[in-house]
């Protein structure tokens, strides 16, 4: 790993951690505003909007990103033209069908849709250029955005769902034009012409793609129809909860991944072989795991301190939601190598059957073991994914997965989650100072290395808009 790449780490760790923890306050903070109902509501807006970005954008800012490593001519006009017609074509179909009374149109929910689709995409192409420091400029002013225009509606307005779709657009649209300003994007629309040949070779890589993520989003996210359909949204409410502090295991995975996809393309559209994944991934897990850990041990202080009273028994799903995290982690991980290949089949015949085990297990457990079936379902639609693709990708001879080598810290982890059911505030005590020192001991050189790195980011970063 060279030392460019570690900046460029650095950079993935502020543009995605600093953002994601903002946003991981803002479900804390709506706790104490609204309903179970109203949360879970919430809840499900952000699920629907999950599926429908991958939808509407046909997927083409990851076809851009695996073919910008082989920089054709035109790519980024090519892709912004295509995604402007796409939308205006997608919002005047919505409006017919609303004329007809098709079906019900929210005008701040489509617009909050389109916009955060095309931060998606320009946020792809800041990666693609290097500008690694605007990456993480945008990111974050999208995140704060959020929080204060969601304060700021709130002053004048109860909070409703119309009134956090606007703060979304507005953050959203603020984003966009910085990026649009600092990348200089507007010379690029206005030289080169539109490759129709490059288009349908980023759609014929994309469009597969898109079957693979509603099936990735039956894994992950269908679970909070079938609580609604069953036990009723304020239950979703207390699910989202939950399912909140692992989510930060999620964060973590998305930074770590963007580095990995980076150098796995690399690698691979140079036809170079020299990167040591066994390294990677043993770093990657290890950080994973530890971290969980962690997560586990503080889950019922940080459920009390951070959400409303109401929500205090939700800590009890956190072992099991950081479970399917894991492999939902791992899943994503693997994914990447098929991706480099263009192998996206193989992703989505996986994922599909993992979906489908997730929704029949939580479908007919849901009623006897509540919300425990949910969280379990998850874990065993990516456990099967998980052992799915570890199997194809024996083959490949990338690396050798040895779990039997982290087998001390998953029993760690065990131990962590049984000390939830203690009710001994000293036990409690004893397991966070542990599991602390355990996080330390196994990550110290990996962490080391991040603060100089982030540090020489920084310093870099500094002295070129001093200069």
């Amino acid at each position: 790993m060279i030392g460019t790449d570690k900046i460029k780490l650095a950079y993935y760790f502020f543009g995605t951690l600093i953002p994601r923890l903002i946003s991981f306050t803002f479900l804390p903070i709506l706790s104490f505003f609204l309903s179970k109902n109203e949360l879970g509501t919430y809840d499900l807006l952000l699920t629907g909007l999950s599926l429908l970005i991958p939808i509407i954008t046909l997927q083409i800012e990851e076809a851009y990103y695996r073919w910008h490593f082989e920089a054709p001519n035109n790519l980024v006009k090519t892709v912004i033209y295509f995604s402007c017609v796409s939308h205006i074509l997608l919002f005047i179909v919505s409006i017919i069908l609303f004329y007809y009374q098709l079906v019900q149109f929210n005008i701040t929910l489509i617009l909050a849709l389109f916009s955060s689709s095309f931060l998606l995409l320009f946020q792809f192409i800041a990666r693609s250029l290097n500008r690694m420091a605007v990456y993480s400029t945008a990111a974050f002013i999208n995140s704060l955005g959020v929080l204060v225009f969601t304060y700021l509606l709130y002053l004048f307005q109860k909070i409703n769902i119309n009134s956090i779709a606007i703060a979304y657009i507005s953050s959203n649209l603020i984003a966009l034009f910085y990026l649009i300003f600092k990348l200089k994007l507007y010379k690029t629309l206005l030289t080169g012409s539109f490759n129709y040949q490059l288009l349908t070779q980023l759609l014929k890589f994309s469009v597969p793609l898109i079957p693979t993520t509603i099936s990735w989003w039956l894994v992950s996210f269908s679970n909070r129809f079938i609580i609604t359909l069953h036990l009723g949204v304020g239950f979703n409410g207390s699910y989202a909860v939950a399912a909140r502090l692992p989510s930060l295991l999620v964060v973590l995975n998305s930074i770590f991944l963007l580095f990995v996809q980076d150098v796995v393309f690399k690698n691979v559209a140079t036809q170079k072989n020299e990167i040591n994944y066994n390294t990677i991934f043993k770093k990657f897990f290890q950080l994973q795991l530890t971290l969980a850990i962690v997560l586990v041990t503080f889950s019922k202080l940080l459920v009390k301190l951070l959400f409303a009273n109401i929500y205090t028994d939700t800590y009890k799903l956190v072992p099991i939601l950081i479970v399917g995290i894991l492999l939902t982690n791992l899943c994503a991980f693997f994914a990447v190598f098929f991706l480099a290949q263009k192998r996206t089949f193989v992703i989505l015949i996986s994922t599909i059957l993992g979906g489908i085990l997730n929704i029949i297990f939580t479908h007919f457990t849901i009623r006897h073991i509540g919300l425990y079936a949910p969280a379990l379902g998850t874990a065993i639609g990516f456990l099967f994914i998980f052992c799915t693709r570890v199997y194809l990708l024996k083959k490949y001879q990338i690396f050798k997965l040895q779990l039997e080598h982290y087998s001390g810290l998953l029993f760690g982890f065990i131990m962590a989650s049984l000390s939830l059911y203690f009710y001994n505030i000293y036990s409690e005590f004893f397991f966070m100072i542990a599991s602390i020192l355990l996080f330390y001991f196994f990550n110290r050189i990996l962490l080391t290395q991040f603060v100089r790195q982030a540090l020489l980011g920084v310093t870099v970063h500094y002295n070129k808009y001093k200069n």
